[in-house]
């Protein structure tokens, strides 16, 4: 009979954790539904691909992010100003966005789950001659994706 008191509390006890397991899950959820989306927007200097000092932590620790969730992916898509010929300016957007993907490998992103795009001035909405929006064009957008299976693991009794 003390066994069997013994193993109802037991089961309480799991029961309880087991509750408590599951909101903490259904939190995580709502906190992975929240990220998606999120990004780094990294600009560029003229006829330039390297990554500037002061973007190096925002990429590195969106990379770390990632590289903690099994589930997430990373879009990395570059562009260019319209100055130039395109096929110049298509180089050059695929190098800026191979130089970002670079340092989420580095923070532990596997490869196989970064996309690199390359647009050019394809996407460019400057005006002629508008430095400074040109300046803007000059990027590479970095946006983090969650896969289908983007909930918790759950144990179901």
């Amino acid at each position: 009979e003390a066994e069997r008191s013994q193993l109802n509390a037991n089961i309480v006890q799991l029961d309880t954790s087991l509750a408590q397991a599951q909101e903490h899950g259904a939190q995580l959820d709502q906190t992975l539904r929240q990220t998606e989306g999120l990004g780094v927007d990294v600009g560029f200097r003229t006829n330039d691909d390297a990554v500037s000092t002061q973007s190096m932590s925002p990429l590195l620790k969106l990379g770390a992010l990632v590289a903690s969730m099994p589930q997430a992916r990373v879009r990395v898509a570059g562009y260019a100003d319209p100055r130039g010929p395109d096929a110049l300016n298509e180089a050059l957007s695929l190098r800026r966005a191979e130089s970002v993907a670079a340092v989420l490998v580095t923070a532990g992103v596997p490869r196989e789950r970064i996309n690199v795009e390359g647009h050019g001035a394809a996407e460019s909405a400057s005006e002629p001659g508008d430095l400074d929006a040109y300046a803007l064009d000059r990027r590479v957008s970095v946006r983090m994706q969650l896969g289908p299976d983007s909930q918790v693991a759950r144990n179901e009794r």
